[in-house]
């Protein structure tokens, strides 16, 4: 997920009641229930502001309940969702259910029937506009769309769900909508159907479990191309009908791209590749198999193609191999950015991802100065805290850091086999790790605690005495000393240059130059370190 042009905060405070909604959202999973299918069917009225809907949710208990806890945002204001009738399936039983709703939550329980145990099969039938999530509005046309827009934990603003990325399960939806748009969704096309002339239902399937923040619906109407298929896959785009030329020009990075992450990564995990014009909030939201950008992405110009890029990297990292915790948001976007920096290398060349570096090394240590925390943060109270460049900027840093010590071809192997062995589940940065030991027969848990856990980064003074020509170098940053490889390139008087590799493990480091004629000492002339260096 690319944040849109404007300050994420910025962005929040516009927004209004986002941030209290947000508070109010599960930052850690249920340990007891685990889904395992949701079927959402909704009917759209014909202005597209209200949905009537049924969710169908079967899910395991590993403990009896006497109360099942969902995720879900209802009310009985007219711009809320109601609940009208629940019933559950259970115990060889059909029961039918009480609820209450408090702010964020959905308690089921029954005064009469024995306690939930083992397999569930919950329908909850409700009606209303949802507040958030499913976006009712209208497109820069004034068309009228709808649009899901999940991340982190919006989903139960719109179905009933557990709406935490560790629990991942298997999505239906079925959409009823006028005959004027299309709705496109994750999974197969299992079927369109005419319920009326003027109805059209629609109906989405997966074969692979999804976390919530990535099972969507978009409704609108579409201009689709169906490209091309790159290695079975196919790949299409979906644009509002008055920008479908432009639109379909801007898109057409994707099979390109998509062709690239297979050959590097792995199979391309879902059953399409559908390039979604939106209204999402972001620049894009990588929903599985259906990638919602910006509608404002569409421009005929072609010129959004890392945006492309980076979505299309997470259908890979955030979407099949999903981080198990919201701490652990970096193996999503911070793999994302910087597989996007690989593709630019690769494509454009090693200047191109130099370049890309310093601007990222610029914006995460810029954005330090103001908010000092680690990229593994577990001291969050709301998951939007999180989506900041430390997540992605810095940790792509730390990933190509990584990269040098191991190597490129290592550091590619690490990457397949952490694909093949979390596909379709979820890992924390512990499992990484060990996958980074697995490969390379060494410990990474000091580099991961001082890269990943401190919320520190390098700050290194250096001075440069000519006439003893002694370079000193000094870390000012708080805490203990990192312990950093170093490149420094000595430039004398006679226009030769040459490098020298230090490692700086203490507090100030003092190097005496075996040249008596030097013109300067550049630090990090290849762009291989995240530090901030400051000539005194």
């Amino acid at each position: 997920m690319i944040a849109p042009r404007i300050s994420f905060l910025l962005l929040l405070s516009s927004l209004g009641t986002i941030p209290t909604l947000w508070s109010q959202a599960r930052t850690a999973p249920q340990p007891h229930i685990d889904v395992l299918a949701y079927s959402v069917q909704i009917a759209l009225d014909d202005s597209l502001q209200h949905i009537r809907a049924h969710a169908q949710i079967n899910l395991t208990l590993n403990k009896p309940k006497d109360t099942l806890v969902l995720d879900f945002v209802s009310s009985s204001d007219t711009r809320g969702l109601v609940v009208d009738s629940i019933h559950a399936t259970y115990d060889k039983g059909f029961f039918r259910m009480k609820w209450w709703s408090a702010p964020h939550k959905l308690y089921i329980y029954t005064a009469s029937g024995p306690s939930f145990q083992d397999t569930v099969q919950l329908d909850i039938y409700y009606h209303g506009m949802p507040q958030d999530g499913l976006i009712l509005s209208k497109n820069r046309h004034g068309q009228p769309t709808a649009f899901a827009d999940n991340w982190p934990n919006r989903a139960s603003h719109w179905f009933p769900c557990h709406d935490h990325p560790a629990d991942k399960a298997l999505f239906t939806f079925d959409i009823e909508a006028p005959s004027w748009t299309q709705t496109i969704s994750n999974g197969r096309l299992i079927a369109c159907i005419n319920t009326t002339p003027t109805r059209v239902r629609t109906i989405w399937k997966t074969s692979y479990p999804l976390p919530t923040k990535v099972a969507v619906i978009g409704v609108a109407p579409f201009a689709v191309l169906h490209d091309t298929s790159v290695q079975g896959i196919p790949v299409s785009y979906w644009v509002f009908t008055p920008d479908r030329e432009k639109g379909w020009r801007d898109y057409a990075y994707a099979p390109r791209v998509l062709h690239y992450f297979i050959q590097l990564i792995g199979p391309y995990p879902f059953d399409k590749l559908a390039n979604v014009q939106s209204r999402t909030r972001y620049g894009g939201m990588e929903n599985a198999s259906c990638i919602f950008y910006a509608e404002s992405s569409v421009t005929g110009r072609a010129d959004h193609e890392s945006l492309i890029v980076h979505e299309i990297a997470h259908q890979w990292f955030g979407n099949a191999v999903t981080e198990k915790r919201w701490s652990d948001l970096w193996l999503s976007e911070g793999m994302a950015t910087y597989l996007t920096n690989l593709y630019i290398e690769d494509h454009y060349g090693t200047d191109a991802l130099k370049q890309r570096l310093r601007t990222q090394r610029q914006k995460a240590l810029r954005y330090h100065k103001r908010d000092r925390r680690p990229i593994v943060d577990t001291l969050y109270d709301r998951v939007e805290l999180l989506l900041t460049p430390h997540v992605y900027e810095r940790a792509a840093w730390v990933l190509h850091m990584l990269r040098l010590q191991t190597g490129r071809d290592t550091f590619i192997d690490i990457l397949r086999d952490f694909y093949r062995q979390y596909r379709f589940q979820n890992a924390s940065t512990r499992e990484f790790s060990q996958i980074v030991s697995k490969h390379t027969g060494r410990d990474w848990s000091a580099f991961v605690a001082q890269w990943l856990k401190r919320k520190e980064v390098p700050i290194l003074h250096y001075h440069f005495e000519r006439q003893t020509a002694t370079l000193v170098i000094r870390q000012v940053q708080q805490g203990p000393p990192f312990h950093l490889p170093l490149r420094l390139r000595v430039q004398r008087t006679d226009g030769s240059a040459h490098d020298r590799h230090v490692r700086i493990t203490e507090r100030q480091t003092q190097l005496t130059l075996p040249f008596d004629d030097v013109k300067d000492v550049i630090f990090d002339p290849e762009v291989e370190l995240l530090a901030e260096f400051v000539k005194i």
